[in-house]
């Protein structure tokens, strides 16, 4: 037997309820940075909600109207309502991203590398983030001679922010120095860019002589070989080497003998 209602056989409510979603958190390009709380709102004008139902990426089905999501990921989650007369709503659904985590900054030369003044310094940097993106990064590639740089320890930094808003900022520091042979390289380096590549001899004999002489233990001679090869390269200058590299190599000298 057909149910009866009052006024007709029609039940008096046909329309199905009407659910509404409310997002606590704040999104920053569509991502969010924190865990969110998705509070659903059903009214029926005709009749009451009997339950409001959702479900999270498809997952079991669950009865409530107030949604906590504290992991990180792409979610999407349907939710409907039906009424006292079984009416049910057709699903509708909201995507909630989070991040919660920092992008991470690399950079190619370990922290506390160590260069002599003869060699390239050479780093490279780059942001990764697998959730939201990289939206934007301060990193840069660095090449630059070690002579250049001077010595003693030198820190560079980058910053990233991905596009949920998370900051994260990174830092290394090398360290530039000086000994008789990187000074001998360095020599050899700025007679060869000016095509006097054959007068080297000259320079490093003197060198040569004041690393043994800091071997023996004999600072007197290391000083006088190394004021030597400093009174050359002055004599030389703007002829063999530019002034520039004259006063590297004077100044890189004068460290091997404090």
């Amino acid at each position: 037997m057909a149910l009866e209602f009052a006024g007709g056989n029609q039940p008096p409510d046909v329309t199905p309820p009407e659910t509404t979603h409310d997002i606590v958190g704040e999104a920053q390009n569509h991502w969010y940075s924190g865990p969110v709380t998705v509070n659903l709102k059903a009214s029926d004008s005709e009749s009451k909600v009997a339950a409001t139902y959702y479900s999270i990426n498809n997952g079991d089905v669950q009865t409530g109207t107030s949604i906590d999501i504290r992991e990180e990921g792409q979610h999407v989650i349907h939710y409907w309502s039906k009424d006292e007369f079984g009416n049910v709503e057709e699903k509708k659904e909201v995507g909630i991203n989070i991040d919660l985590t920092a992008p991470v900054i690399n950079f190619s030369g370990g922290d506390g590398t160590v260069y002599g003044i003869d060699e390239i310094v050479t780093i490279s940097c780059n942001g990764e983030d697998v959730l939201s993106g990289i939206d934007t990064s301060t990193c840069k590639e660095i090449s630059a001679p070690a002579y250049q740089l001077g010595i003693g320890n030198h820190t560079f930094k980058a910053e990233g922010v991905d596009v949920a808003g998370n900051k994260t900022t990174v830092s290394i520091t090398i360290t530039v120095t000086v000994n008789f042979e990187s000074l001998a390289g360095l020599t050899e380096s700025f007679l060869h860019d000016n095509g006097n590549k054959e007068k080297a001899v000259s320079y490093l004999s003197k060198l040569a002589a004041a690393k043994a002489a800091e071997e023996r233990g004999n600072t007197k001679v290391r000083d006088s070989q190394l004021l030597a090869f400093m009174n050359h390269v002055k004599a030389q200058t703007n002829k063999q080497i530019t002034d520039e590299q004259a006063g590297y190599l004077i100044s890189f000298a004068g460290e091997l003998m404090k």
